[in-house]
């Protein structure tokens, strides 16, 4: 909801980093964060299949590849508004958008 895209690593931490909890009391330590990117605001979930992640925002449908160092590099982006979790099916993907429109991109 902040914006950014993370891709983190939940199995490790930031040592001596953490985070309030929703009780704004409780503090939790933060996972390690590979890399992060600006999309835009999201309550869409991203994919993420091999080495490609997918994600929806209110900024348009975007497409990365994590490289082998973990970080997030651009293929591609498709300006519309999603607020949907995208789907990846035989090959293509498809994506709801708040335009009325369900779109589907591949081969």
């Amino acid at each position: 909801i902040d914006g950014f895209l993370y891709l983190v690593d939940t199995d490790s931490i930031q040592a001596g980093v953490s985070v309030k909890s929703f009780d704004a009391r409780t503090n939790f330590p933060t996972p390690l964060v590979y890399d992060k990117v600006k999309i835009g605001t999201s309550i869409s979930s991203p994919l993420i299949i091999d080495n490609i992640l997918i994600a929806g925002s209110y900024n348009g449908l975007h497409l990365f590849r994590i490289t082998p160092d973990l970080r997030l590099e651009l293929l591609d982006k498709f300006v519309t508004t999603i607020e949907a979790t995208p789907i990846v099916y035989g090959g293509r993907i498809y994506i709801g958008s708040k335009d009325g429109y369900l779109y589907c991109f591949g081969n």
